[in-house]
């Protein structure tokens, strides 16, 4: 069985653009792993709208069609129905997860993570990856699932 993760977009900039990066390698590789159909991967309308709002219109297009070539982009009405199955109040834990340093665009990626039984898969240490203890505090807390923070060469 494949394992379900969930790819933050700075793996695939860093893969698809970034090369002077210091997570470059890493990056590439997990990308040529994600090509070659080793995971099922999943996005968020969420980001993919963070991409569309880059100014540069080289970057943007490159990210956007990775995504589109091997990522399940999760319907907001799936996340909608998850939600409420569960009684969760998105908007309510991200607040929470905000007041702990997390972004907002960073909680709302952890959230839907725990939605979906997915693992994390980020290059962004400062605000996921080393917060990963208040992380699933939160979580835990308000009825949701632990969630792996991984790097990509963690996977």
């Amino acid at each position: 069985m494949k394992k379900k993760i969930l790819v933050d977009i700075d793996v695939v900039a860093v893969a698809e653009h970034y090369v002077n990066d210091r997570d470059y390698k890493i990056a590439k590789a997990f990308a040529k792993r994600i090509t070659s159909g080793e995971f099922e991967v999943y996005t968020t309308h969420a980001l993919l709208d963070l991409v569309k709002a880059w100014d540069n219109v080289a970057i943007k297009e490159k990210i956007l069609l990775f995504y589109k070539s091997y990522f399940y982009v999760i319907p907001a009405a799936e996340i909608e129905a998850k939600s409420s199955e569960r009684s969760i109040k998105l908007e309510g834990i991200v607040e929470k997860l905000s007041k702990k340093g997390v972004k907002p665009e960073d909680a709302i990626l952890a959230v839907i993570t725990s939605l979906f039984s997915l693992s994390l898969v980020t290059l962004n240490r400062k605000h996921l990856r080393n917060r990963r203890s208040e992380i699933n505090e939160i979580l835990k807390r308000n009825g949701l699932n632990e969630i792996r923070i991984l790097l990509p060469n963690e996977i």
